[in-house]
C-alpha cells in the first residue's frame, strides 16, 4: 500500500491546491496549514455536481502528473 507521490520538474514549482472528489472541485490560494487557513486572507471555491468542472479539474491533474517524476 501507500500513496503514489511525484516531483514536479526542475525549475517548476506546483503551487495550486485541488481536491477532487466524485463531482466535486475544491480550489484553493493558500496552504494547507493553520495560518492559511485561520490567519490569512485566502481564496477558495468549492464546485459540487458539476461532472464538466470534475473532468477539467481532472485534465489539469493528468496533465500536471504526466510531467512530473
Amino acid at each position: 500500500g501507500g500513496v503514489a507521490v511525484r516531483m514536479d520538474p526542475l525549475k517548476t514549482t506546483t503551487h495550486a491546491k485541488l481536491l477532487l472528489v466524485d463531482d466535486t472541485v475544491v480550489v484553493y490560494s493558500g496552504n494547507w496549514t493553520y495560518s492559511s487557513l485561520e490567519r490569512n486572507h485566502e481564496a477558495g471555491a468549492i464546485i459540487s455536481s458539476d461532472p464538466e468542472v470534475a473532468a477539467k479539474a481532472a485534465q489539469f491533474f493528468d496533465a500536471i502528473w504526466a510531467t512530473s517524476n
